[in-house]
């Protein structure tokens, strides 16, 4: 337990030095806000991750992604099935991907 809680506190402040330097890097200030607001973000990830693996949320969060990409690619292979049938009858019928 005392391993873990370490490697999480390396793992922030390794994070918070990376993103202190990538603040410092940036030229203009107008880059910075979003730069600011992106590390902020996954600041924010990094410190839920041991509570979100401690209520098993993450493999629920994984779970529904897998289960969203599955449904993506079934939805691509059935466009293509029907490409290729509309090629082998001679019906050219194209349309475009719906934006998800």
């Amino acid at each position: 337990m005392f391993n873990m809680l370490s490697e999480w506190i390396q793992d922030i402040t390794l994070y918070l030095i990376a993103s202190s330097a990538l603040l410092h890097i940036v030229p203009g200030g107008e880059y910075r806000k979003y730069v600011r607001f992106f590390t902020g973000l996954v600041l924010i990830l990094l410190v839920c991750a041991p509570v979100m693996e401690l209520t098993g949320a993450s493999h629920r969060f994984g779970a529904l992604y897998h289960d969203l990409e599955y449904q993506r690619n079934v939805r691509e292979i059935k466009r293509a099935e029907e490409l290729a049938d509309s090629i082998e009858t001679g019906e050219f019928k194209i349309e475009l991907p719906e934006s998800e």
